[in-house]
């Protein structure tokens, strides 16, 4: 509307021309805007592009000090823990092996051969038993058998029972496990005798093939615990009975009911006895000395000693590895 003549202005009429020109000027501008927006885009990655090197720089200087970093500080670890002079004091690696089944001080390897006979490990033993060993030490001996490939397989105790020239009755070797151990134990005045330590898993059966046992025993057991024969085991055909025994502090008084045995070399008789509360059977010659003892330390566990002491001595480790459990 006019505001002068007061009257409504009316647009003016379309025509084709004028529809042509409008259309040709919106065409422009969209051109115009498109260009530009190319533009900016472009700039947009440009700028991407050229600030991408910059960030992987910045990121890979970060890694290499963080690297630089780590490796200081375990170097540095190192030198405090074991270099400087703060640094604990190293710990001496024991040569105990508690992985036996009586806690050793040393363990000797002897390698047999596929043909060896009890003979030649009857030797074996007694040789090592002559070696000086250090004072009040359990020695262990580990037997391991080469094939012909070379490879070494350590024997278990039904086997070496079955090999060796001993006269145990089936009863008791059918209830042996695989465990087992040959040792030397050498007192404190140097003295050594050897001892064996064996498994069972069946200890009625083991108790009652050891009663068995008894008769032959000494016979068959006498040339591994000695390398030297002790005296009273030579051939004698004594076979009265006793109710006194001397030994290298006297005679002693004990009564013994049960008659000597015959024996084709050696001459004795088993008596019972207690040491540290473990039941031992003791075998005693004709002049008063202990050949050898056996005892159950429990019902898987069965011991052949040469001598009082070094069954002491196990039974004495066993305890102390049970209590530090």
């Amino acid at each position: 509307m006019d505001e002068k003549t007061g009257t409504q202005s009316q647009k003016s009429l379309r025509t084709y021309e004028g529809d042509i020109a409008e259309v040709m000027a919106r065409k422009r501008v969209s051109s115009t805007t498109i260009a530009l927006a190319e533009s900016r885009r472009k700039e947009s990655t440009d700028s991407l592009a050229d600030a991408e090197p910059k960030h992987s720089g910045k990121k890979l200087i970060i890694l290499l000090i963080s690297l630089l970093l780590i490796l200081g500080g375990i170097v540095a670890g190192y030198y405090l823990y074991s270099k400087s002079p703060l640094a604990p004091a190293p710990k001496i690696p024991s040569t105990q092996n508690n992985s036996s089944v009586i806690p050793s001080d040393t363990v000797i390897n002897i390698i047999l051969k596929d043909d060896f006979d009890y003979q030649e490990l009857r030797l074996l033993t007694q040789k090592e038993i002559l070696k000086p060993h250090q004072l009040g030490s359990i020695v262990e001996i580990v037997l391991l058998l080469k094939d012909t490939r070379g490879n070494t397989t350590r024997l278990t105790g039904p086997y070496i029972a079955k090999q060796i020239d001993i006269g145990a009755p089936d009863i008791l070797l059918r209830s042996l496990t695989a465990p087992w151990m040959l040792g030397i134990y050498t007192n404190p005045t140097g003295h050594s005798s050897s001892f064996v330590v064996v498994t069972t898993n069946f200890f009625q059966n083991a108790f009652a093939g050891m009663l068995q046992w008894e008769r032959i025993m000494a016979d068959d057991i006498k040339d591994y615990l000695f390398p030297i024969p002790p005296r009273g085991i030579a051939s004698v055909n004594l076979s009265a009975t006793s109710s006194a025994t001397s030994t290298s502090q006297g005679t002693t008084t004990d009564q013994v009911h049960e008659p000597l045995k015959p024996y084709t070399t050696v001459q004795g008789r088993f008596e019972d006895r207690i040491i540290l509360n473990k039941d031992v059977r003791s075998f005693r010659t004709l002049n008063g000395e202990i050949l050898f003892l056996y005892s159950f330390l429990d019902n898987t566990k069965l011991v052949i000693a040469g001598n009082e002491e070094a069954l002491a001595e196990i039974i004495k480790r066993l305890e102390k590895r049970a209590f530090v459990r």
